[in-house]
């Protein structure tokens, strides 16, 4: 019979993948969930909009995020268009 006295095929190797770093324009920082989901239904028509949640200290905050390009000329050019719509103070975060 086939297989007889051949030693068990290796057990797979789980290897983690580094995700890239990723490029956001973060626009606010909220305590309350519902202000931070109400900014990012305004932002929708310029992208994908991300609501992040944080710790800091004992305090949970919702940071909302407007995720960019990949180069910075990119993640300027949105700053630049946000501002222009009324949407200042766009900080260009890595993550």
């Amino acid at each position: 019979p086939e297989g007889k006295g051949e030693p068990p095929p290796p057990a797979s190797k789980t290897v983690a993948i580094k995700q890239q770093p990723r490029m956001f324009v973060q626009l606010g920082a909220f305590q309350d969930q519902g202000n931070a989901q109400k900014l990012a239904q305004r932002l929708r028509p310029f992208g994908e909009v991300k609501i992040a949640p944080t710790q800091v200290g004992n305090k949970q905050f919702y940071r909302v995020r407007l995720v960019t390009g990949s180069s910075a000329e990119e993640a300027d050019a949105l700053v630049d268009r946000l501002e222009s719509k009324g949407f200042p103070g766009g900080q260009i975060v890595v993550d």
